[in-house]
């Protein structure tokens, strides 16, 4: 009895894993090199995997929360408090399960700003001066919404959205 008990305890823990998702308000428009999820040296504590977006100047930036969800080993919830244009240092994957929304608000700009594999959903985002604005390698994913927050794919040298996988939702967006 007692090892049926342990074994659905486990069972529930690891679909609580599977299914959870992280949620992040970025405040930032920064990304520079101190826009990662931060350890502070000086404890003991793994500051970069304590579900607190935080780089080490105390802002929750794009890249932070990315990275702290993708410590945690788990999906995130992007949203903004911000708005502008965050000129990305390098690319962003986010993890699988994962959703940004921007509100019609936030321009990612940089050479291919985002990738995505699986079930993921990207809203309200302007994507700009880019060679790709945003690199679709998996399935089940939702670009785009029924209703007012559309994409937008401006200055995009090569293409706005390079999709390799399938099973994947295109909708309301402007290119």
């Amino acid at each position: 009895m007692h090892r049926l008990l342990l074994l659905f305890l486990f069972y529930i823990s690891i679909q609580i894993q599977i299914f959870s998702q992280v949620g992040f308000t970025v405040n930032s428009l920064e990304d520079d090199a101190q826009s990662h999820a931060w350890d502070d040296p000086n404890t003991s504590a793994i500051e970069s995997e304590d579900g607190i977006c935080k780089d080490e100047n105390g802002r929750c930036t794009i890249r932070a929360a990315i990275e702290e969800a993708e410590n945690m080993n788990t999906s995130v919830n992007l949203s903004f408090s911000v708005n502008g244009t965050i000129n990305l240092i390098d690319y962003l994957f986010l993890p699988d399960g994962s959703s940004m929304e921007g509100n019609n608000q936030i321009a990612l700009a940089g050479i291919q700003p985002v990738t995505i594999e699986n079930n993921c959903t990207i809203q309200g985002i302007r994507f700009q001066d880019a060679i790709v604005g945003l690199n679709v390698t998996g399935s089940g994913n939702n670009i785009g919404t029924i209703g007012g927050n559309y994409n937008e794919f401006v200055n995009c040298a090569s293409t706005g959205i390079v999709i390799t996988g399938t099973g994947n939702k295109v909708y309301n967006n402007y290119f």
